[in-house]
């Protein structure tokens, strides 16, 4: 078992096999790759209001992602809503739209 206090500082590839764990903040500056299942129990922040970065998230089909750029959300596959939708704004829809239950249109 190895115990870090303090500030600390590693300079080339640092390998950890096992369970690792980390109190406080973590922060990493350059890319990070992750190639097992992650779990996140609290928020997740994606870049800083005003400068953030497009962030993509792809599922188990090729072609199919959801898709945050520039103050456009992009979905390339099917969307299914449950509970109360509430559109504000322009809204496009390309293919087939289905109601199903009450609808209002002001």
């Amino acid at each position: 078992e190895v115990a870090v206090t303090g500030d600390s500082s590693f300079t080339g590839t640092l390998d950890v096999t096992g369970d690792t764990s980390v109190t406080g903040a973590l922060a990493v500056d350059g890319a990070a790759s992750v190639t097992g299942a992650v779990t996140i129990t609290a928020g997740l922040t994606v870049g800083a209001d005003g400068a953030g970065d497009t962030t993509e998230i792809f599922g188990a089909t090729a072609g199919h992602s959801l898709r945050y750029a520039s103050d456009l959300l992009t979905v390339t596959s099917g969307v299914t809503v449950v509970g109360d939708l509430s559109l504000t704004g322009a809204s496009s829809f390309a293919g087939a739209v289905a109601v199903v239950g009450d609808t209002s249109i002001e």
